[in-house]
């Protein structure tokens, strides 16, 4: 299960090394299906109290129709994220 490591504009913040690997995550992205994106993330971090991790999804859609969920690299390891209103919370195994 891979755990949240922060939203694009905290993890860039860390320095030129996560920089990097922030415009490397982006370049190799592709994008799938929010089912299979679930399945491999542990969402539990972004959400509000009794919320789901679809109706957060949901929501965001709505407010952004351009939302959508990737699956990338971070380094050597694998990577998924939401984009959402110009932001990426990553996700890494």
């Amino acid at each position: 299960m891979s755990r949240y490591i922060g939203q694009c504009s905290s993890v860039r913040r860390r320095g030129a090394a996560d920089e990097a690997l922030y415009h490397a995550m982006i370049a190799a992205a592709r994008p799938v299906s929010v089912a299979e994106f679930l399945r491999h993330v542990d969402f539990t971090p972004l959400l509000d109290d009794e919320e789901t991790p679809r109706e957060f999804i949901r929501g965001a859609k709505r407010s952004d129709p351009e939302t959508g969920t990737y699956e990338s690299l971070w380094g050597d390891r694998r990577c998924w994220y939401l984009y959402t209103a110009g932001f990426e919370f990553i996700f890494v195994e």
